[in-house]
């Protein structure tokens, strides 16, 4: 049986017409980089291709009254608008997605082992969809038990937005994704909109914004996938190259708002709005110092056994189980077992779970064997 590691979903292409790199778009932790001595990581140069960013803390803010959007946020959107120039809103929320946060704090509820963002399950106890890590549904800030559901999709959030802008905005979403040669604009309308919202794909889709904001970065910081952090940076190098870097390097934007946001000096501005300031990618994107998020994620991913300090196979699907039995237990190759009928498979000893996996007759049916995915679909 052929075993190759799952495709690396950092490695995507830009659309034709994107404005040029100012610096790599690849994944920051490599097996040469994560497992040698931390002064060897490797670091991206180019600083001047990082843009302003702005940095929105929303932990003290009432979210149920002010939604998705913070005054601050708003009066961005407005002024960038008015000057001429588009503005693109991120918000990658599913309609599976959602967050918990303390109603008393504002605090976030995260995995304490992982940081992920977890779930309440029926019994109560919050669950991480990362590591499966449980604790009682208690908020570790202030300790209150009161957790409300943090969740609203692209339609919704385009109706308020609209409504806050006062004026018309166009939703994008991968779904909705035109073909390359519509790609800058497909319609009149949306040639001469201003304000855009979408998923991620938007960012690729409308070219020359002067702000790109992230309606909801938590989501991503948080998310359950173990690049979360990677991915998170990945996102503000691609908002970096959408509006354009500040020329003559620096150290970086700031928080709580400040700059100047329309206009085309010194490129454009990037938003996040965040529960997590103090995040390493959000740090990383603020110095335009990615080696600080390769530092951190070297540490967790060795804690908890992740690529590249271990190699990893999800084996689903209905022959899954058969292939599991005839798997057996391998030394130097641990076996978890999930509740969604997958298993995980894990082992620090470089190439042995490769050479297990492949010394095992697949049964027959349908199975699926990703090795290092670079998502896990817990």
């Amino acid at each position: 049986m052929g075993l190759a590691p799952a495709e690396d979903l950092q490695r995507s292409e830009a659309p034709k017409g994107a404005p040029e790199d100012r610096f790599a778009l690849r994944p920051l932790l490599e097996p040469s980089t994560v497992l040698e001595p931390r002064g060897r990581l490797g670091r991206l140069e180019e600083r001047s291709g990082w843009a302003q960013l702005t940095v929105i803390d929303r932990r003290g803010e009432d979210t149920g009254r002010t939604g998705l959007f913070s005054s601050q946020l708003i009066e961005m959107i407005r002024e960038t608008a008015r000057s001429g120039e588009r503005v693109v809103c991120v918000l990658n929320r599913t309609g599976r997605a959602r967050l918990l946060a303390c109603r008393s704090c504002g605090t976030l509820a995260e995995c304490e082992q992982c940081s992920a963002a977890v779930f309440q399950d029926d019994s109560g106890q919050l669950v991480c969809n990362r590591c499966s890590h449980t604790r009682p549904a208690i908020c570790l800030d202030c300790g209150s038990m009161a957790l409300s559901n943090l969740r609203s999709g692209v339609t919704r959030a385009r109706e308020e937005l609209e409504a806050l802008a006062l004026e018309p905005v166009v939703a994008m979403t991968a779904a909705s994704s035109p073909s390359p040669a519509d790609q800058v604009a497909g319609s009149a309308a949306e040639q001469g909109a201003r304000i855009f919202i979408g998923t991620q794909a938007v960012i690729h889709r409308v070219q020359d914004a002067a702000l790109v904001a992230f309606l909801d970065f938590d989501q991503e910081l948080l998310a359950p996938r173990y690049r979360a952090s990677e991915e998170a940076l990945r996102l503000l190098m691609l908002a970096s190259r959408q509006v354009g870097g500040r020329e003559g390097g620096g150290r970086g934007g700031g928080r709580e708002g400040g700059g100047r946001v329309g206009g085309r000096e010194g490129g454009g501005r990037v938003v996040v709005q965040t529960r997590r300031p103090d995040h390493e990618a959000i740090e990383a994107a603020l110095r335009a110092e990615p080696l600080l998020v390769s530092i951190a994620e070297a540490s967790r991913r060795e804690l908890l056994g992740f690529p590249p300090a271990a190699n990893i196979a999800v084996v689903g699907y209905e022959a899954a189980a058969e292939f599991i039995r005839r798997l057996g237990d391998p030394e130097g190759v641990e076996v978890q077992a999930g509740e969604d009928g997958q298993w995980l498979l894990r082992s620090r000893v470089p190439g042995r779970l490769q050479d297990v996996l492949s010394e095992v007759a697949r049964p027959a049916g349908r199975l699926r064997l990703q090795v290092d995915p670079a998502r896990l679909r817990r």
